[in-house]
Parts: structure tokens; C-alpha cells; sequence
């Protein structure tokens, strides 16, 4: 999961500016965290 998450961003990264970046990293881990307690 870590992993995909990171080829996620780096691939969104190539068309996002920093300040969505940051908002879809924050985005993605807080629902990961929410999957991993269910």
C-alpha cells in the first residue's frame, strides 16, 4: 500500500502544483488511516 501510494504521488506530482500535492498527500493518508482501522 505504501508503495503504491508513493508511485501515486510521484505520478501526480508531474501534472499538480506543490499546494495540491500537499492537500491530495494529506487526502490519501488520512483515508488510509480511516481503511486501515477498519
Amino acid at each position: 500500500i505504501l508503495l503504491l501510494r508513493d508511485l501515486f504521488i510521484r505520478r501526480m506530482s508531474l501534472t499538480t502544483t506543490h499546494n495540491e500535492m500537499f492537500y491530495i498527500r494529506k487526502y490519501i493518508f488520512s483515508f488510509s488511516g480511516e481503511f486501515m482501522l477498519k
